[in-house]
């Protein structure tokens, strides 16, 4: 059995056979048997391992992350067709170069409903089910499978206690209504802190001086905004818009 791997960066484009038994390791060491020149990739990144019965990838504490199929993982069976993503450089395997018992090895059993829910040994990479179901649709139906795609991909990085953590930032791409709604209730925030030392100059000291008002008004303004970014963006971990909209919630919840 052998399978054929297309690894692009930049312009660049390297193509790798891999055979039964073969384990390779992908990374900028000179000593990996597959290296990239992407420096957002670790020394030795990840490691690929054919074997009789399927590929499996393992991260290798890499900085950046390997992702499947736009979903970060630790480990996890590969299929053909799938998407690698290490630093900026693109993994596929090719359905061109594999042979007829890698096709029957590496397709994924089953139909493909059932893929949304197929736990793999280390993480769960169900953006794979999700973009094979939902073949290019667009509209509400496509954006419930996504969202339930996510709430599926949490639990199962619970169940089977994943070391790795979603970031508050892929949350909000992940769940892109409450991320939309957070930046909004800051931004609207914002607003109110930057209009608030009119109002209150408008109701503490309307007859005062023009001169007089535009001094307080610059010094409430610094004052106020200065305690606004430090507070929502630098001394809490979540903004008021992720407190409100419950990412902070998922978050914690993991």
């Amino acid at each position: 059995m052998k399978v054929t791997l297309n690894l692009r960066y930049k312009s660049k484009v390297q193509e790798h056979v891999l055979k039964m038994g073969a384990t390779m390791v992908l990374g900028r060491s000179s000593k990996c048997d597959l290296r990239t020149e992407d420096e957002k990739t670790s020394s030795r990144h990840c490691r690929l391992n054919l074997k009789h019965n399927g590929l499996e990838i393992a991260d290798l504490d890499s900085k950046n992350g390997t992702y499947l199929n736009g979903i970060r993982i630790e480990q996890s069976e590969l299929f053909l067709g799938d998407e690698l993503k290490i630093g900026d450089t693109i993994v596929t395997l090719e359905e061109k170069g594999a042979d007829q018992e890698a096709f029957e090895v590496l397709t994924f059993p089953g139909p493909l409903k059932d893929r949304l829910a197929y736990e793999l040994k280390a993480d769960f990479t169900g953006a794979r089910g999700q973009n094979q179901k939902s073949g290019g649709r667009r509209g509400k139906s496509a954006t419930k499978e996504e969202d339930d795609t996510r709430k599926l991909e949490i639990e199962l990085r619970k169940k089977i206690k994943s070391k790795i953590k979603l970031s508050k930032e892929e949350i909000r791409s992940r769940y892109r209504m409450k991320g939309i709604l957070a930046a909004l209730v800051d931004v609207g925030s914002f607003l109110i802190v930057l209009s608030a030392p009119l109002f209150l100059i408008n109701y503490f000291a309307p007859t005062a001086p023009a001169e007089e008002r535009l001094t307080i008004i610059f010094a409430l303004e610094g004052l106020f905004l200065a305690t606004f970014i430090l507070g929502n963006f630098k001394l809490s971990k979540f903004t008021l818009g992720e407190k409100v909209t419950g990412i902070s919630k998922i978050y914690s919840d993991q």
